[in-house]
Order: C-alpha cells, then sequence, then structure tokens
C-alpha cells in the first residue's frame, strides 16, 4: 500500500513539473519553421510575423501591408530590417538578401523579446512561426 501512495505521489509530482514547465518562461525558438522569401515561404503566418517586425524595427520607410503574403514590399522591408539590425545597437551580422533565414528569424526574435511595449501575444505567436 505504501509503494502504492509513492508511486501516486511521485505521478503527480511529475505532472506538476511538466505544467510548470509549459507555462512558465519563455517560448522556444523554432527550428523547423520555413524560411521567409522567394525560394522559400511566401504566405502564412510566419510571413505576417516577419512583416510585423519589420514594419516595428526595420525603419522602412512605407509601412507595409501585414497580410501574410511576401513580396516586393516585403522583401524590401527585410532588407531595411536586415541593414538596420547589423548596425548599432543591434549589431547582428545578417546578410541582406530579404531571407529571413534561422539568423534573421532569431534577431528579430530577440529584439521583439526585449520590446516591452510589443503585446506578448504577438511574441509566443511568432516565436513559432520564424526560422530561428
Amino acid at each position: 500500500m505504501e509503494f502504492r501512495n509513492t508511486r501516486r505521489a511521485l505521478a503527480g509530482f511529475g505532472a506538476a513539473v511538466t505544467l510548470l514547465a509549459d507555462f512558465s518562461g519563455t517560448a522556444q525558438a523554432s527550428s523547423t519553421a520555413p524560411y521567409i522569401g522567394y525560394g522559400y515561404s511566401t504566405s502564412g503566418p510566419g510571413v505576417k510575423c516577419a512583416q510585423i517586425f519589420a514594419n516595428r524595427y526595420g525603419g522602412y520607410s512605407g509601412h507595409i501591408r501585414e497580410d501574410g503574403r511576401y513580396g516586393s514590399e516585403t522583401q524590401a522591408a527585410i532588407k531595411q530590417f536586415q541593414a538596420r539590425a547589423s548596425r548599432a545597437p543591434y549589431n547582428y551580422p545578417l546578410s541582406v538578401d530579404g531571407v529571413v533565414g534561422r539568423q534573421s528569424g532569431a534577431a528579430m526574435l530577440r529584439i521583439a523579446r526585449d520590446d516591452h511595449d510589443l503585446e506578448p501575444w504577438i511574441y509566443d505567436t511568432c516565436v513559432h512561426h520564424l526560422p530561428s
């Protein structure tokens, strides 16, 4: 009887630890999200996240639509983001090619993570859709 109670207590403890791990800390970056750009993914939630972050952090002269469709304006905005993120204060060494790969996606997520004015749900959603 004592063995069964100990086993139940350990199972309950394990479940509590699992729940705590699931709902605490920061979201994990995605190593399986597709690259974004011509020759890669050109529609969907990852593109929309890249558009949101390019608008917010890229210093692009115009505001691009955040519609989840990759086109020439999105490409230009991502290139602007990559160029800006390569300089101070960020200093991320990015290729300015308009493709959101692992380095550009990680830079977008790092910058967004430190943005205290960004709605948390945006980061929590985009962390799963941007390559990093």
